[in-house]
């Protein structure tokens, strides 16, 4: 199947396709502020992480910098340089529409594969299949070949190491949906994010490659309501963010911190307000914290940001807090929908909604799909992250990774 991929930018999205085929892979920096200056672009990564690949295939070394929390030293992936014959361009052209079976494959609610293993990948296409294992740790495998999926769902905070490989993935006629992070968090709960303007520079590259603006989601998430983040800075820093993505996106999808208990000691502050503690299945928090404080302030400010987004062309979504979404009066996020695969027309959308539901947490609504990502390798080092026990055994196994490697990790 072959896809048109037609320009959807509004006035204010003028002069972002030079920007779009400008973005380079990046290069390494430090755990401080990426600046986004003459390209190549920087992508921030902890201290001495090397960034996967470069755009010529070979591993980039690590660097120090000024702020850097810790010196980990340069490193390659226990692969060492990525075979050169797997570029992008020269992944097979699909050769027919998907099988009835074909499967909907995410990458990755559990790491940020676009972001770090772009190259691992691309390898996985062109050997036709990937193997993971749950959050269960059962092992799986799937085929990657062009007649057994359905469509592609990447989560990301910073595309641009991926863009060789999305264009590639579109040229080919694949079915491509993104849910894309900004936040812009200080340093001490999102030490490594990219910066705000390289993610919003981002967003707007991979939204001018996609065939609509409902194939791409902005996620405001998770929002924290604390002394240093009250309601006020969040509308402020959420009309910034919207006015800067409006055209590029018809959906903003948004929850309120969940108490989870790696989040709650990573974090470290009784300032900050969770959603309600349930029992049932926050158990280690609610035997150790009892008196953890709630977001009581969290409808309202959810209110605001619902009408900002409207303002904006977007509408906001509330993902797995039913009790927000009901005092809110907003709608709630599938965030594996249909929706997102709409601009690819309806024969392709109507497959997706057949998909059966696939919940990952109590009141998601999101559709089935297989998620070829792992826990712990993503090295984004967020505080509030329930997926990732450690920013360390992040690091120790991106040292183990190896590219061709038929799992994201051993």
């Amino acid at each position: 199947m072959k896809v048109t991929i037609a320009s959807h930018r509004t006035p204010r999205a003028a002069g972002v396709t030079a920007a779009a085929s400008a973005i380079a892979t990046p290069a390494i920096t430090s755990a401080g502020p990426t600046k986004i200056a003459p390209r190549p672009v920087t992508v921030a990564t902890p201290t001495g992480i090397a960034a996967p690949t470069t755009a010529s295939g070979t591993f980039a070394r690590g660097q120090r910098g000024p702020g850097a929390e810790r010196a980990i030293g340069p490193i390659r992936p226990r692969g060492g340089q990525i075979r050169p014959e797997v570029a992008a361009h020269e992944v097979p052209m699909a050769a027919s529409e998907p099988e009835p079976s074909a499967k909907l494959i995410s990458a990755s609610r559990r790491g940020d594969v676009p972001r770090y293993y772009a190259q691992w990948f691309a390898e996985r296409r062109r050997d036709g299949f990937a193997e993971y294992r749950t959050a269960f740790g059962v092992p799986g495998r799937v085929s990657l070949r062009s007649s057994d999926v359905l469509a592609y769902l990447f989560w990301t905070r910073d595309a641009r190491p991926f863009m060789p490989e999305l264009r590639a993935l579109l040229t080919e006629g694949a079915v491509c949906a993104l849910q894309f992070t900004i936040n812009g968090y200080g340093r001490e709960l999102e030490p490594h994010r990219p910066s705000l303007r390289g993610a919003i520079e981002s967003f707007r590259a991979v939204a001018s490659l996609l065939p609509g603006p409902e194939s791409i989601q902005w996620r405001y998430d998770p929002i924290i309501l604390s002394e240093r983040y009250p309601p006020s800075y969040h509308v402020a820093r959420f009309r910034s963010l919207a006015d800067q993505l409006e055209g590029y996106t018809k959906v903003v999808n948004v929850s309120v911190v969940e108490p989870y208990i790696k989040a709650v000691r990573r974090m470290a502050d009784d300032r900050v307000r969770y959603r309600a503690v349930d029992p049932r299945r926050h158990r280690s928090v609610a035997k150790r914290y009892p008196d953890l404080p709630v977001a009581a302030d969290a409808a309202a400010l959810l209110r605001t940001l619902a009408t900002v987004a409207d303002e904006h062309g977007a509408e906001l979504r509330i993902c797995c807090n039913p009790e927000y979404a009901e005092q809110a009066a907003a709608p709630a996020s599938q965030c594996i929908g249909a929706e997102l695969f709409a601009p690819y027309g309806a024969q392709v959308s109507s497959r997706v909604a057949a998909l059966p539901d696939a919940p990952s947490r109590s009141a998601c609504r999101c559709l089935r799909s297989v998620d070829i990502g792992m826990d712990n390798t993503c090295l984004a080092g967020c505080k509030y992250c329930y997926v990732t026990t450690s920013l360390e055994a992040a690091i120790k196994n991106y040292r183990a990774h190896d590219p061709r490697s038929p799992f994201l990790r051993r």
